[in-house]
């Protein structure tokens, strides 16, 4: 498949029209149909934009340009090399059916002098030399006109493309950058976890200014209870109910707080929180007793509350 019924067919498969394409580019729809078409002689042999709005056709319905982009500078060469030796042709036909203008000769009578039966000959020759030569200085013309046009052409799709290359760069660069300014942003606010005893298996959960949620997560290779207790309060699971395969829940956090999590029989259980596995250390613990994991949360709402109205303070004795 060409790269124009590419372009075509993915079109049609979003349910879209040239007009919308057009509105979308702000290309001229005949220029959008003429791409579809492989009419470049729409262009009037302006080919350094065809590789723009072919570039800008893909941008608008989602069409890698870098893959297509080989085959669309070979055929728009070829094109323009296909003109102009169409051109050179047309040229060539033109300047062999120019010949010497013919005139009607008069039947001399034999009373003319040979002086001027001579005149007439060399007068002759010298109309059909002019001829010859003004038809040759316009082909050479023609072939120098076409060379510089070429020439002029090159240098402009080349500029162009080292603009276009220049621009691609400059904007990978700026969405790498915004990438990773949104990845940092995203780290900086997210819940953060550390271990603070890992022989007693305690662990402190902080940074929970804007993550007020937190999701445990338990596999359960074998049957067993699954208690959360917030403060010692039981906030999910049960201590007698056994459940089995996994056990999946939220607690919704509001101040500093002492999270246990209690798997009544544990069995190698993999237990994740926000995505994150936690290890359980077995050297503190007996076979056949629960297996109790400990978090130490530290809600940052209340601190931010507290500068808050430090520096609400501060701003009413300014204004006093």
């Amino acid at each position: 498949m060409t790269y124009y019924q590419l372009l075509r067919q993915r079109r049609i498969s979003l349910n879209l029209t040239i007009e919308d394409v057009s509105s979308q580019t702000r290309l001229d729809p005949n220029f959008i149909r003429a791409i579809e078409e492989h009419n470049l002689d729409v262009f009037s042999n302006d080919y350094s934009f065809v590789r723009y709005f072919i570039h800008a056709y893909c941008d608008a319905i989602g069409v890698n340009w870098v893959v297509i982009q080989p085959e669309v500078d070979q055929d728009i060469h070829n094109f323009a090399r296909s003109k102009n030796q169409a051109l050179t042709q047309a040229q060539k036909k033109i300047a062999s059916s120019m010949h010497p203008a013919s005139s009607s000769k008069k039947k001399r009578t034999k009373n003319k002098s040979i002086f001027k039966w001579l005149s007439y000959k060399i007068s002759g020759s010298y109309r059909f030399s002019r001829i010859i030569a003004i038809g040759v200085f316009a082909l050479v013309i023609l072939v120098v006109f076409n060379g510089v046009s070429d020439m002029m052409a090159s240098r402009q799709q080349a500029a162009y493309q080292a603009q276009t290359e220049k621009e691609l760069a400059e904007k990978e660069k700026e969405t790498t950058q915004l990438a990773k300014q949104f990845q940092q942003e995203k780290e900086k606010k997210a819940m953060k976890l550390e271990v603070e005893d890992a022989s007693e298996n305690i662990w402190r959960i902080y940074n929970l200014s804007e993550t007020k949620d937190i999701t445990f997560t338990i596999t359960l290779p074998e049957e067993s209870t699954v208690a959360i207790y917030v403060d010692d309060q039981l906030v999910s699971g049960s201590e007698t109910e056994v459940y089995k395969d996994k056990y999946s829940d939220t607690i919704t956090v509001t101040s500093d707080c002492v999270i246990v999590l209690e798997i009544g029989t544990y069995s190698e259980n993999k237990v994740t929180i926000e995505g994150n596995e936690i290890e359980f250390n077995e050297d503190n613990w007996y076979l056949d007793t629960p297996a109790d994991y400990t978090f130490n949360v530290e809600y940052n709402q209340s601190k931010q509350t507290d500068q808050e109205e430090d520096n609400s303070q501060e701003a009413e004795v300014e204004e006093e």
